[in-house]
């Protein structure tokens, strides 16, 4: 039992330090509207098709609020829309997005700076 929860709890093990996504969030949010996110991405040919997930988080402790999954081949930008939820945790969300099957097989993990989204 001890080893099934050491490995569940188990880091990410990131294989290669390869840049193959950036994010380019707005400055401001305002709750209850949508917002966009756009996501630049560069992954090599031999890896394919791969998935990437985009998680909205909320507040100082960065909980989950939602969590999309696209997928992306080559070189190119997607957006990404959110819907925000009229109360919001702290005045203040941010994004974390990955390269990869799963977190702990990710190929790249990125997280933006918190925006504020005081009215």
């Amino acid at each position: 039992a001890r080893r099934a929860a050491r490995r569940k709890n188990k880091q990410p093990q990131n294989k290669s330090n390869q840049k193959t996504i950036s994010l380019v969030a707005p400055k401001t949010a305002t709750p209850g509207k949508e917002i966009t996110l756009i996501i630049s991405h560069t992954i090599p040919k031999k890896l394919g098709a791969q998935k990437v997930h985009i998680t909205l988080k909320h507040g100082t402790k960065a909980k989950r609020l939602e969590r999309k999954v696209i997928t992306a081949t080559g070189k190119g930008t997607k957006k990404i829309t959110f819907t925000l939820p009229a109360k919001i945790t702290d005045h203040q969300i941010s994004f974390s997005a990955f390269v990869g099957p799963d977190y702990p097989n990710n190929l790249d993990h990125v997280t933006s700076k918190p925006i504020s989204t005081q009215k």
